[in-house]
This record gives structure tokens, sequence and C-alpha cells, in this order.
């Protein structure tokens, strides 16, 4: 088994302050990842302001001790846990919210409201819902309520709005404005689909009843539809979803992969208005029935949706093999061109919110060129962004990665910026200073490449997200850009425009004796710098000497437990972190000079190595944060033993007291 941690990382104006938001709130690691107690230990989405998220637990905060999952609201500044989920209705067993919806929980700006799904019946009104179904359920003001409900005001099952990446049915991820503005309006789909999506149905706060979106208005086609929705507006009154069902007149259902592109527009009387428009209307019927393979984006006021077809469906353009890629715009359907791939159902897709660009990559088992690309619609220029200044295209593009970290996933990684610039990642030396054969990050905004990662690494770096203005690129890579880090392990860096943060200067001798004395330290090699045209900044900052007093560490003997306690003397108020590998992070603070003793434990992997070896050797990291000055770190090993087994001689002696009780002797 395996646990997954979450940690959060803040800017601050000296380095970058992680957390480990699963420090925060722990949890037991499961010994079956099916147990109806098995949780997820890491962070659920984070509010719009960077300092709320939900996680859950089988820990009590208070205590420490095993209860059933529970979920928490998480204030990663003050490390407060807020209950969000009660216990299940009398009679029912507990149920963990649903790992196959990590994406279905969202909430406003601080998560004071929040939307999240569960397995279990948590409120007097979900007991109309088998207890295994999915029930969305809403969180606000301390109080927990069902907020899935039929058209008819039948509880139903249901799970947030969120988007399967089609054929490949990839993690789910939220839609945009999948809640209203307001809060008041929501989105969500009920049951699972499959390929097919689900029921969608739109849902508003203080209301037992919903209004199904993907009912059919085809009298060939009674049947409620289903669908997977892939937009929405913040004011909660339009929608566009994909369905393989013919829901308007002159419509036939689809194949598994070929559908049609709805929108939704909600009015006073939705059950006997029309409310669906047909995005993908075929006008040039001659060559096929004008199915959809996939809609590329969509934006925020859904007046500009994207989406690809293998047929012509505009009048008097080619009708040449090959997908075909639109752009719908206020009621009119514009042919971009052919695509240069065959399929675009499985590819990565992204518009920005006001529908001017969309970035588009096809899955490279579908494109021999493996490229990505970028269309603008004021321009009506569509361009290879990761294709050279001159000649053929070479190796391949990724837009979206999935690293062995990753940042949550609740929505999809950035790569497409407001202002149209595209970042990505490729095998291909694009520029003269990709010298390393390996996949590098680059950028490109209006025709100009720029590379992120410095094109020297032995291994790959990977794109892992980016901000919205497309000023700050987050990825992955071994290579040491920074004196930091001092390791050769998969690391998380930021390109950042005007960036640059203070490197460590050389520390002082560590204060230590005996065997705790293993040399000097040596600081790394200056790191190389990151060099592209548009990701410049002032450089690493000369720092003046170091200036904070370090913290003083007793000696630890060995101990035969899977514990043990520090003696830390502080010289002033601030924050201790104890941390190493194969160890549970620990904080304590001081509100003065002062000695504080510090338990420390093994983490799990680093028990099952004590039993395993009979003994194992941490090196611990304390790091003291002064209420004012630079902050500064010592390192102590720390060998942890197992027990001593009892003597032959005891157990003997144990064995005839057990068998003296049994014959009930003196």
């Amino acid at each position: 088994l395996f646990q997954i941690n979450g940690y959060s990382s803040a800017r601050g104006a000296g380095a970058w302050d992680t957390t480990s938001a699963s420090g925060v709130l722990p949890s037991f690691v499961p010994d079956n990842l099916m147990a109806p107690t098995a949780t997820n230990v890491f962070a659920n989405g984070m509010s719009s302001d960077g300092r709320f998220t939900v996680m859950g637990s089988d820990r009590e905060p208070t205590t420490g001790e095993r209860v059933p999952s529970r979920l928490y609201r998480v204030d990663l500044v003050t490390g407060a846990v807020q209950r969000i989920t009660p216990d299940p209705v009398a009679g029912d067993p507990w149920v963990a919210s649903n790992a196959a919806h990590q994406a279905g929980v969202v909430g406003n700006a601080d998560f004071s409201e929040i939307f999240f799904s569960s397995d279990s019946r948590l409120t007097p009104a979900s007991t109309g819902v088998p207890v295994f179904d999915d029930k969305l359920y809403r969180w606000a003001n301390g109080t927990t309520e069902l907020v899935s409900y039929s058209p008819a005001g039948a509880p139903q099952s249901g799970t947030i709005a969120s988007s399967l990446d089609d054929l490949n049915q990839n993690a789910p991820t939220l839609v945009r404005n999948s809640m209203s503005s307001d809060g008041q309006t929501f989105w969500y789909g009920t049951g699972g689909g499959g390929f097919s999506g689900y029921p969608l149905f739109r849902g508003t706060v203080g209301q037992t009843s919903s209004t199904a979106i993907t009912a059919s208005e085809n009298p060939a086609y009674p049947a409620t539809g289903t669908g997977i929705i892939k937009g929405a507006s913040p004011d909660g009154q339009r929608a566009v979803f994909w369905s393989r069902n013919g829901l308007v007149p002159g419509t036939t259902t689809g194949t598994l992969d070929l559908g049609h592109v709805y929108l939704y527009t909600h009015s006073a009387n939705p059950s006997s208005d029309t409310n669906l428009t047909l995005i993908s209307a075929d006008a040039e019927p001659a060559d096929g029935s004008g199915a959809v393979t996939s809609v590329l984006g969509v934006s925020d006021d859904t007046r500009t949706i994207y989406f690809a077809s293998r047929n012509q469906l505009v009048a008097g353009e080619t009708t040449a093999a090959g997908s075909k890629l639109y752009r719908w715009h206020d009621g009119t359907l514009h042919f971009i061109g052919l695509s240069p791939e065959t399929v675009m159902a499985s590819g990565d897709s992204q518009a920005t919110p006001d529908g001017r660009y969309l970035a588009f990559s096809p899955k490279p088992a579908y494109d021999a060129t493996g490229q990505a690309y970028r269309y603008d619609a004021v321009t009506g220029q569509l361009d290879c962004v990761s294709c050279p200044s001159s000649g053929p295209p070479v190796g391949k593009a990724q837009l979206a990665q999935r690293p062995t970290s990753y940042p949550v996933v609740t929505r999809p990684s950035r790569y497409l910026a407001d202002d149209g610039r595209v970042t990505f990642s490729s095998t291909g030396a694009l520029l003269p200073n990709d010298t390393n054969g390996r996949q590098d990050v680059y950028t490109w905004k209006d025709g100009e490449l720029s590379l992120v990662s410095t094109g020297r690494s032995p291994s790959d770096s990977r794109l892992a997200d980016a901000s919205r203005d497309g000023n700050a690129i987050f990825f992955y890579t071994r290579e040491a850009l920074s004196g930091w880090d001092t390791d050769t392990i998969q690391d998380l860096y930021v390109a950042r425009v005007d960036g640059g943060l203070p490197e460590p200067n050389p520390r002082p001798a560590e204060v230590c004796s005996g065997d705790a004395c293993q040399g000097s330290w040596t600081p790394a090699a200056p790191a190389p710098v990151v060099g592209s045209v548009t990701f410049t900044g002032t450089g690493n900052v000369v720092t003046p000497p170091w200036t904070s007093a370090e913290p003083r560490v007793s000696r630890v003997k060995a101990v035969r437990s899977r514990t043990a306690t520090l003696r830390v003397r502080v010289p002033a108020k601030g924050t201790v972190r104890v941390s190493g590998n194969r160890l549970r992070r620990a904080t304590r603070t001081s509100s003065k000079a002062q000695t504080l003793r510090i338990r420390v434990r093994l983490s799990t992997l680093g028990e099952r190595t004590r039993k395993r070896r009979g003994s194992v050797k941490v090196n611990v990291a304390v790091r003291y944060t002064p209420a004012e000055g630079r902050a500064s770190t010592v390192r102590v090993p720390v060998t942890f033993r197992k027990a001593k087994s009892k003597s032959k001689k005891s157990k003997s002696s144990s064995s005839r007291t057990a068998s003296t009780n049994a014959k009930g002797g003196r």
C-alpha cells in the first residue's frame, strides 16, 4: 500500500514556504483501500484565495483516535479544521467520499460554501437513495444538506458537473462555472454512464427539485438523455454538453463516440419551453450525419463553442476526408479547417474564457507528427506552436501531463493563457540551446518560441501548470536549478516573469558532539540559469551574511521505539519544523527563548523498514524560523531500533505461569 500526501506552498519574500496539508490532518493508512474506513489523505481542491482545502481523515483531529472517515475544511494558514460531514443516519454504514470523484468538490472563494459528493447517507432526506450511490451535498454555515433531487422532488444520486476526457475516461475534472458565481445554482450529473455520460441536471439552493437539462424535446426520442457537460455560464443560466442522444427534432442517436453538441438555456417554464439549441446543425449533409467527435472548448459566456466532426457541416466548404474543426459563435457556425489528425476525441484542448483562443493537441496515436496547435478567432490563424520556425516538425509535443507528483487536479492544468500564450512539453530540440535530447518545457507567443526548462537536464522536464496571465509556469525536473535543491529527485519549480528568490548562504558549522558530527556542510554548486527570451528576471539575489542564530539540538541516543524526543533550544520567538526521510513532520512554536521537547515519529514506511532491517537511521532536519530574521536548519542523526525480544528464560517462566493459571494452581 502507499499513501499520497498533500502539500501547499505559498511564495514569501525569501522562499516558498511549504506546509504539509496531510500533516495538519493526518490519516491512518488503511489495511485495505476498499475498506469502509478507506480515505484520501491528500487535499481535495483548493479555494480561489489559496487558503482552504477539503480533506478526508479517519483520525479525530483533537485526540488522534481512529474514527470513521470524515471530510473536513482545512485552513492551511492556521491549521484549523472544521468538520463538514455529519455521521451517517442511524443504522447506516460509513462509506468514504468516493475517490472516483476527486474533482467533485467545488466552493466559493473562501470555501465557506462547499458542494461535495459522498456515498454515505448523511441527512434524513438522503435515505431515499441507495447507500452506495453518490449523493450531492452542500455544506454552508455549519450545516450539511442534500441538494441532488429529481425534477419531481425525489432524492437522487449526484456529483457536481465534471468532464471526462471522452474516450479515454481519465479522472474527471471540474467544469468552469459548475457552481454559479453567486453560489445559488449548480450543475450536476447522476449515476455512471460510461462513454455515454450521465443524465444532467440544474439545481438551485433551497429548492427540493431540479431541471433535467438532457430532457428530450424530440417526439421521436421521448426518454431523458445522457451527456457530458463541457461548459457553463457564471450566472447559472446556460450550459453546453455533448450527447449521443437525438434530443431535438431532426436528430438521431449516435454511436459510442459520435454525438451532438447542445446549448441549454434556462427559462421560467423549462418543462414546457424549448430550452435546447443544436449547435452542431448540419448544413452540408451530403458527406454524412454530421456527428461530433469531441467538444474542444467553451467560452465562459457560452457564446463561443469549439468542436470537431469528421463531416462537413458548413455549406460550400470542403468535404475532404479528415477531422474538421468548427467554431460556433452567437448562432453562426464557422469552419476553421481540416485538423492535422484524423481523430480529435482523445486529445487535449482548452479555450480562453473569452473564447478568442483555442489550444489543442491530438493524442500522438492519432497524429503522426504529434504537435500542439493554437487558433486565434480574431485573425483566423491556425498555428503549430510546437513546430520549429523553419523545417518540418521534430519530436512529440504534449499539453497536459500528469507526473508522479502533481497539483491537485480539480481542474485541468492550464497551458493556454488568457493572452493566447501556449505552454507545452516537447521531445524535440526546437531551439539551439536545447541540447539534452530529452523532453523540455517551452512557451509560444505570437510566433516566438522560448525555452522554460534549461534544455540541459539528463532527464525529462514536464509541464505542470501555468497562471492565467502566463507569467508563471510550473514544471517538474530532476535537475537542481537552485542551491536549495540538493538531490536528484523530481522537484516542482516555477519560472516567473521578474522572478527570482535569494539563494541559500553558506552555512556555519553545525553544533554537534560525538558521532552526531558528520563533517562540514558543503554548499551545492551554483545552479544553471533557466534562460528564455520571455522568462527573465532579476536573477538570484546576493543576500547578506547569515544572521539568524541556529537552534541547538541535544544529541539523541538510539531509541528502541518508533518515536523519539528531541530537545531543541531556540534563541527567540519562532517556529520549529522537524522533518526527515521516513519521518512524520512535526511543528512547534515558541513565544520566547526556550527549550522545546518535540516528539518525532517514524512514518509507516519508516516503521516497516525498522521492523524489516532491525533499525533505521534518519537524518532529522530541524528548521527554525524566527519571528524576525532568516531561517536556519540543523541536522542530527537519530537511529530507531527494534525493541529487544524477550529472553528464553522469561518466555519459559511466562509459559509455566500461564499453565499453572490454566490448571487453577496457586
